[in-house]
């Protein structure tokens, strides 16, 4: 699929998307208060003031009901996201592929193409709508918990800052490898699917010639990769 093409879906669904974020945008403020709350019953239980516990027990446990009931519409909503674009993806690459010469036809695995179509199209919707939710999560919980470790001791908190460089330049290079090798899978996964397809489409003349155990070691070394 092209860059293009990817926009449009986007786009498409960029009122579900919305929708999605202001849910999970409304839901951050109770889940950042948990731990908040939990240190707070601690510190009442530490100078045994009951009427303070209680309090705070009765506000955790309307604070986390109300997150449990964002999070499954948070996460509903971003499934419900997926699934269209899969959807609108898959449509938009066998209405590409429909209109490809013969020739391609000749030189490309229907296996591969499968998997293009399945495998391919699902991470890339997963990976488009699950970012929009991990991103605005981690600046929210980054800002909540830092003006909280901020407003809690400032000077604790410029200690626990001095990490942040370190966090970021470990993740990077961690996303350079990590994408690397997403592609290396999707690729390994597009051959191992075009051996099966072809096996079995042909078994006739596989066990016609007593080919059946070469075939095998020929998927398992595939899917091995």
């Amino acid at each position: 699929c092209r860059p293009w093409t990817i926009r449009r879906v986007v786009l498409q669904e960029s009122l579900l998307l919305l929708v999605g974020c202001t849910v999970l945008l409304v839901r951050m403020p109770f889940s950042i208060a948990m731990p908040y709350l939990q240190a707070r019953v601690l510190a009442k239980l530490a100078v045994k003031d009951a009427h303070e516990v209680w309090l705070t027990v009765k506000i955790m446990a309307v604070a986390g009901s109300v997150d449990a009931v964002l999070d499954f519409w948070c996460v509903y909503l971003f499934s419900l996201t997926k699934s269209r674009m899969v959807k609108s993806l898959r449509l938009a690459l066998f209405d590409k592929l429909l209109r490809q010469e013969i020739g391609f036809f000749d030189v490309t695995p229907s296996g591969e193409l499968s998997s293009r179509l399945t495998t391919d199209i699902a991470t890339l919707a997963n990976d488009m709508t699950w970012v929009f939710r991990f991103s605005i999560e981690a600046v929210a919980r980054i800002l909540g918990v830092g003006l909280t470790l901020f407003h809690t001791d400032w000077r604790l908190a410029l200690v626990t800052c001095t990490s942040i460089p370190l966090i970021a330049a470990g993740n990077r290079v961690y996303g350079v490898w990590l994408r690397e090798n997403a592609v290396k899978v999707q690729d390994s996964l597009a051959v191992a699917n075009a051996v099966a397809q072809e096996v079995l489409s042909c078994f006739r003349v596989v066990y016609s010639f007593a080919n059946e155990r070469f075939e095998s070691s020929r998927y398992r070394r595939e899917v091995s990769e």
